[in-house]
């Protein structure tokens, strides 16, 4: 199941507030800073507004297995943006920052079939394959897309009834 969710920047923030305190709000915000640095994340990539807003998105008690960065193409619905793919024990998150709001796709791993990868020169090509259609990220980091996919293979492989079989 892919879930889209469309946030201005003002409930985002709203939202989170509730849910945490400063203190918690700034060990969360440092923990994500530390894996995705992890992870193999470049300088470049924190300073992203999809960084920025990461501890607003992900839970607390969620852990970072992998994330890429790039463009990325929705191929079913032909919609095309900037983000960051992020993959954690529980879900796959898309997020989209833009000036005036924060679309957030969410995607169960029962519904994905596939992660492939491949590599021409200095670009890579990390594609999630679903039953409603697959999303190709374009990036530069080969590190975090190589991260990334074996993130989400360990988890299809490790529990074999998440994944779709006929």
């Amino acid at each position: 199941m892919i879930q889209e969710k469309e946030f201005s920047n003002q409930a985002l923030e709203k939202l989170h507030k509730n849910a945490q305190s400063e203190i918690n709000f700034s060990l969360h915000a440092k923990k994500i800073d530390h894996d995705i640095r992890q992870l193999g994340a470049a300088m470049y990539n924190l300073w992203l507004p999809e960084t920025q807003i990461m501890p607003y998105i992900v839970h607390p008690q969620e852990e970072i297995l992998g994330l890429v960065y790039g463009r990325y193409q929705q191929v079913e619905g032909d919609v095309v943006g900037r983000g960051v793919l992020i993959a954690t024990p529980d879900r796959v998150l898309l997020i989209d920052k833009k000036p005036l709001f924060t679309k957030t796709a969410e995607i169960a791993y029962r519904v994905i079939s596939a992660v492939t990868y491949s590599k021409v020169l200095f670009i890579g090509n990390v594609t999630i394959h679903t039953r409603m259609g697959k999303i190709n990220v374009r990036t530069f980091n080969q590190k975090c897309a190589y991260n990334f996919v074996e993130a989400i293979e360990a988890i299809l492989f490790k529990d074999e009834s998440m994944t779709y079989q006929e």
